[in-house]
Parts: C-alpha cells; sequence; structure tokens
C-alpha cells in the first residue's frame, strides 16, 4: 500500500459535515499533478497550489507559488506524527496543525524566498487556483478491491464500481468503470510487473494531462470520461460503464449468429467514434475490436482513447515487440521511430472490419509477431473472409494503402459505411439485433448521428493535414482555450 499522510486520511467523525480544515477539502489541492503542469497554472505572484507527488511509495506534498518571476516549490512535511506540518525549507518555518492552517498563515505572512541574484524578498500567498471539475475526490469513487476485476493490464485493474457527484436534484450515483493505477514499488523492492518506477510516475502523470483533454470529449460512439481520482495513491480513472463487454467478446460469442447488417451498423458506429475523436485531434494508436465496448442501449462505442501512450510508457524494452498490437498497426509504425497519426488509426480500423467479418478471430492468430510485423511492411495483408460484402473488401483496400497519404479519412469512411446500409445491408430491427442477447443491454433504436456531419461537432482547431502529428494534452489544452475565447467574444 501507498504511504498517506495523516493529514488524507479520511477521519471517523459522527458528524456527516465536512471537516472544513481536510486538505482534500481545499479548492486549491490539485492532488497528484506534476511539477510542469502545477507552473502552467500560476500566471502571476502569489498564485499558488498545493499538490501531491510519490516517490517509491512515500507520499509528500508540495506547495507551489508564483514569487513574481518564476514557480518556487516548497515541500511540506509532516512532523511530530503528523500532528503538526511546516515547510522544513525554510530557515524559520512555521508549524501548523494542518496543512489548511499553514496556508493561512502564509497568506498573511510573506514566505522568505531568494531571487534569482540572491536577494531575500517576500512572497504573501494570494489566490489559490481552483481545482477542475474533471479533477474528481477519491470519496465519490466507490469499488470493492476484493472481488476480481473486470480486466487487468501491465499499468491498471479494471473494477465495477460507482462515482457519486452533484445532479439537479441532488447527490446522483452512475455505475461506472474505474480504472485504477497499479501501486509504486517500494525503494527497497524491485520493479517487476509494473514495470520501472520511473515509467510508472510518468505514466500516471500522462494519464492525468490526458483526462484534462478527455473532460471535453462527449459522443454517444465514444465512452464517457467522468474524470480523475488523483487527491491521493491509488490515481483512478472514472469512465462510462458498458454492461455490453468489448465488441470481440461479442463477435466471439455470437460466431455466426449475427446478420450482416449489424455488422455493417458495428462498422458505422466505429467510425462515427473515431470521426469524432480525429475532429478533436485525439489519435487512438490502438484502435480495436477488444477497444470497442458496447454500451447498455446495444450502441458501439470507442475506448481507451488517450490512455495507449499511457499504457506505451510502461512497456518494458525487452518485451515490446510481444505486448504491442502488431497485427492492428500501420507499417510506418513499425519502424524507428513509429509515426502515429490519424492515417495509422485508418490502417487499424481496416483490421477492425476484419475482425468484425471473421467471427472476432484477429488476422494471423498462430503466425510469430516478427513474421506478421514484416508482412505488413511488406504490404501483405490477409484476404478479408468469404462473408465479407464487397463493398466492405474494397474499403478495407483503401485503408490499407501502403501509402498513408492515400488512405480515406474517417469523413469519408462514415459516408461510404452509411451509403451501404442504403442498399442490401440495411440493419436488422433494433428488437432483433444480436445484442440483445447480451445480459442487461437492450437496444431499442440506431445511431442518432445518422444525419450527423462534421460541423456539427464543436471542433478544436487543427492542422491543414489529415494526418497531422499526435499532439500533446498541453498544446490541445491551449487550442480549447483559444476556441472558448473566440466564441465568448464573438
Amino acid at each position: 500500500m501507498s504511504n498517506i499522510q495523516p493529514d488524507l486520511k479520511r477521519k471517523s467523525t459522527k458528524s456527516k459535515r465536512p471537516d472544513k480544515r481536510k486538505l482534500e477539502e481545499q479548492c486549491w489541492y490539485h492532488g497528484l499533478i506534476s511539477r510542469k503542469d502545477a507552473e502552467s497554472l500560476l500566471s502571476k505572484k502569489g498564485d499558488f497550489v498545493v499538490r501531491g507527488t510519490e516517490v517509491y511509495g512515500a507520499y509528500r506534498i508540495v506547495l507551489s507559488v508564483h514569487t513574481g518571476e518564476r514557480v518556487a516549490h516548497f515541500t511540506i512535511n509532516p512532523i511530530n506524527e503528523g500532528r503538526l506540518y511546516q515547510i522544513s525549507t525554510l530557515k524559520k518555518s512555521r508549524k501548523a496543525p494542518s496543512v489548511y492552517d499553514l496556508v493561512q498563515f502564509y497568506k498573511v505572512h510573506p514566505l522568505r524566498i531568494k531571487d534569482a541574484n540572491g536577494v531575500t524578498t517576500g512572497v504573501k500567498l494570494g489566490d489559490g487556483i481552483p481545482r477542475p471539475k474533471w479533477l474528481v475526490r477519491h470519496e465519490s469513487v466507490c469499488y470493492d478491491a476484493t472481488k476480481p476485476p473486470l480486466g487487468s493490464g501491465n499499468f491498471a485493474d479494471v473494477y465495477i464500481g460507482t462515482f457519486t457527484c452533484d445532479g439537479k436534484h441532488g447527490k446522483q450515483s452512475t455505475t461506472v468503470a474505474i480504472k485504477v493505477i497499479k501501486a509504486f514499488k517500494d525503494a527497497d523492492e524491485k520493479s517487476s510487473a509494473v514495470g520501472d518506477n520511473d515509467q510508472m510516475r510518468e505514466a500516471m502523470l500522462s494519464m492525468i494531462r490526458e483526462g484534462k483533454v478527455m473532460s471535453f470529449y462527449s459522443h454517444e460512439n465514444v465512452v464517457q470520461f467522468f474524470g480523475v481520482a488523483c487527491n491521493h495513491p491509488p490515481v483512478a480513472i472514472v469512465m462510462e460503464y458498458c454492461p455490453g463487454g468489448s465488441l470481440e467478446a461479442h463477435l466471439n460469442a455470437q460466431k455466426a449468429n449475427i446478420v450482416l447488417g449489424e455488422r455493417v451498423t458495428f462498422c458505422l458506429e466505429a467510425a462515427q467514434g473515431m470521426r469524432y475523436l480525429h475532429s478533436q485531434n485525439c489519435i487512438h494508436r490502438d484502435l480495436a475490436a477488444r477497444n470497442c465496448l458496447i454500451g447498455a442501449d446495444g450502441v458501439v462505442k470507442i475506448s481507451d482513447f488517450g490512455l495507449c501512450k499511457v499504457e506505451e510508457a510502461t512497456r518494458n524494452a525487452d518485451d515490446y515487440m510481444t505486448n504491442i498490437p502488431v497485427r492492428w498497426m500501420a507499417p510506418e509504425t513499425l519502424v524507428k521511430p513509429p509515426k502515429f497519426s490519424k492515417k495509422s488509426d485508418v490502417w487499424a480500423y481496416g483490421v477492425l472490419l476484419y475482425e468484425v467479418f471473421n467471427l472476432g478471430v484477429k488476422p494471423w492468430p498462430n503466425e510469430e509477431v516478427k513474421k506478421i510485423a514484416t508482412n505488413i511492411r511488406h504490404g501483405i495483408m490477409p484476404e478479408m473472409p468469404s462473408i465479407t460484402p464487397a463493398a466492405v473488401k474494397d474499403l478495407v483496400q483503401t485503408t490499407w494503402l501502403k501509402n498513408r497519404e492515400e488512405r480515406p479519412s474517417f469523413k469519408i469512411i462514415v459516408k461510404k459505411v452509411r451509403d451501404m446500409q442504403k442498399g442490401e445491408l440495411k440493419p436488422p430491427d433494433p428488437a432483433e439485433c444480436s445484442v440483445n442477447r447480451i445480459n442487461n443491454v437492450h437496444r431499442t433504436d440506431y445511431s442518432r448521428e445518422e444525419t450527423a456531419t462534421e460541423d456539427n461537432f464543436t471542433q478544436l482547431p487543427s492542422s491543414t493535414e489529415e494526418n497531422e502529428p499526435t499532439i500533446t494534452a498541453e498544446e490541445t489544452e491551449k487550442k480549447i482555450t483559444r476556441r472558448r475565447h473566440s466564441n465568448s467574444s464573438g
């Protein structure tokens, strides 16, 4: 278990009223955000946040404050068995019974800080920067870690649980999927299954940064993101729960008992989700049937977008080729350095279509990974299954063009798949859909996005190139901010 400082523990009390001095109750406490992210929030003298950092399982509290010319970071240490807190790097440091009291003291009494010339100046804490809504509290997330997880990966386990938030009529609870980041190893314990601590730490921070961007996404064919709980370890991602499980599992379970019209519907809904993500400049990097989930309404939704880069950070070099999803990767991503783009997602979509019409079976199921990679680099792809309609085969061939510039965009793909549904590949009556055979899944209608166009989306500014490189969460956040300012002034 990670060490959590006493100031962060939930205290048992007869009163249900929150402790106003508790660190997690403070709007200026941002949890486990990085030093860089904290600095980006502070723009003027006195601006501050309090954040956490974890080193080999030991949790530390940090005060980050803008001095007027730079951002200074002070570690707040517990003393006397956690009964008092102080900034140990200051010569004359105030001792306070809580981090809250320490902050209140330095709002009145200046922190003594040396500037770039070595001159000591005083800085009082001014405006505490409030945390955004997508940084949710651990108290709002509930799951049973003693029960088997829904799934387990290299860096996280996924559980079913509940998320409680403010609704129109007071508090409301929602069933959610909770991806819980695995704990760091202790300083004297060698890292093994969860990877090197530095990799895990970077993966965790990357996940928090991605969460900031994912919080702006909203589309019926994309799994909804609720937030990140990162007040203290373990960090958890809170997302929509899809009771239908993965599309891969459904295809495997139903085999040939899915009509072609419904298979085409799966293809359309996946394409619509990807078109939306690309309109937001989000590159998936791991599109596959296993990462398409079936919601309670029977609709296919793209999942794990924005998190694949986090997963990559936890892979060891020794087992890189073993763990990467080679079968779904475009030729340009199987070189060093890999060139991921929107068009590499399009290639993966072609492999997804292969899965849909091959009853859930992945291509080259028994081949060695190195041979598969060689085939892909040379543009040698498998024949589509015999049940595949001719129009789908033609579409797949365009997604597997070796020159990525020649592959279609998802805007074009969505139009092509919709055109297929106007002929013999019409979707079945919703009541006859195979997804209704899944427990807790009931399809009553089809996509509400059938008449939507890309212009209907609130889009981020994008490059003129369709295959622009992956942008960072920070760059996307800046674009979001500029877009909002532009809309408000227009």
